[in-house]
């Protein structure tokens, strides 16, 4: 039976584990506030590094969830991320699957294209 003066279970309150303490370079930070502002990185991306700038920030994990529209899962697995592998833990990893057929295709065709051509040939 559940008394009435207990305190009910909610994120709010601090039930559950504490998050991992990050820390990081000065040249990470100025990547991760460049990544912010820029209008040509991938959204992900930048949603990604928001999340680590709240998180170094001290803010609150259900609050961040909250300001960025995310959900708390989300920034606890980028945050976990971080910790563990520092700026390449923002990028994606591999996906399942069949491998891509035509790997390396692009490289190929643009190096034989910079190729000057054999001699006698016209240029």
């Amino acid at each position: 039976m559940i008394q009435s003066d207990a305190i009910p279970f909610s994120w709010e309150v601090g039930m559950g584990r504490r998050a991992r303490q990050l820390s990081l370079s000065e040249a990470d930070r100025t990547e991760l506030e460049r990544m912010v502002r820029s209008r040509t990185e991938p959204h992900q991306r930048v949603e990604r590094a928001r999340i680590i700038l709240g998180c170094l920030a001290g803010e609150a994990q259900n609050v961040l969830a909250k300001r960025l529209g995310t959900r708390p899962n989300t920034i606890s697995k980028w945050r976990g991320r971080f910790a563990q592998f520092g700026m390449k833990g923002l990028e994606d990893a591999p996906r399942s699957g069949k491998p891509k057929k035509h790997a390396g295709l692009r490289e190929k065709v643009l190096k034989t294209l910079e190729t000057p051509p054999p001699k006698g040939q016209a240029s």
